[in-house]
């Protein structure tokens, strides 16, 4: 999935983590080791047991790296 159609969710729109996991394209365990070292998105916890990533977190983190790799290139 393109960024352009990642905008196609309204921007509090909650993805459940499994799902914002596929969205951003990597592995659950990857974007659990991202999210504790701080690289990972704001994550919204939706019950006891239940985290997920609102749409505008995503999209902002998105940005953040896009930014980040720009300044390393």
């Amino acid at each position: 999935m393109t960024v352009s159609e990642q905008t196609d969710y309204p921007l509090d729109h909650v993805h459940r983590w499994r799902d914002w996991c596929a969205l951003a394209g990597m592995s659950t365990t990857t974007a659990w080791r991202e999210a504790k070292a701080g690289r990972g998105p704001v994550i919204t916890k939706l019950t006891a047991k239940l985290i997920g990533v609102r749409h505008r977190h995503h999209l902002a983190w998105l940005e953040a790296r896009e930014q980040h790799n720009n300044e390393a290139a």
